[in-house]
């Protein structure tokens, strides 16, 4: 993909209901985690699993995701 058409997908996906953002914190977690972009807190649920997930350097967005 064209560094324009990732910035259009992950446009899409961060206003998309079905997509999360999820975060991973090795020396914190030993799993992934949502981030809670409300309350601008790191740590939300953990994730156990999702159907698809997309990842952008650190960004990471899952689809559907398990908790």
């Amino acid at each position: 993909m064209s560094p324009k058409d990732i910035r259009k997908k992950v446009k899409e996906l961060l206003n998309d209901p079905e997509w999360t953002q999820v975060g991973f914190d090795p020396r914190r977690l030993t799993t992934f985690y949502t981030r809670n972009k409300a309350e601008n807190q790191p740590v939300g649920s953990l994730v156990e699993s999702a159907d698809e997930v997309f990842q952008i350097g650190p960004l990471v967005l899952a689809k559907n995701i398990k908790l």
